[in-house]
C-alpha cells in the first residue's frame, strides 16, 4: 500500500507549529516539503538532513569582509 511508504507534501501551519515546538523549525528554512505519512514521516529527521549556514561580517555597503563561521549542510539519506 502507498501509505506504508508514505508521502511528502508542502509544510503547512500545523507542521510549522510542531517543528517550532520541537525546536526544529530553523532546519526547514530552505525547504517547502516534509514527510507527512508512513515511513516518510517516521524517518523525516534522517531523510531530511541538516541545513547549513554561513555567518559573515559585512561593511556598510553590504559587502562581505570576512567569514566568521561556516556550518556545511549535511545531506539526508
Amino acid at each position: 500500500y502507498w501509505c506504508d511508504i508514505g508521502y511528502v507534501s508542502k509544510i503547512n501551519d500545523k507542521d510549522v507549529e510542531r517543528l517550532n515546538n520541537d525546536g526544529k523549525l530553523a532546519n526547514y528554512a530552505a525547504t517547502h516539503d516534509i514527510g507527512k505519512l508512513g515511513i516518510e514521516r517516521y524517518y523525516e529527521d534522517v531523510l531530511h538532513g541538516q541545513t547549513g549556514y554561513e555567518e559573515v561580517e559585512v561593511n556598510n555597503r553590504g559587502r562581505v569582509i570576512r567569514q566568521l563561521k561556516e556550518v556545511p549542510p549535511q545531506a539526508g539519506h
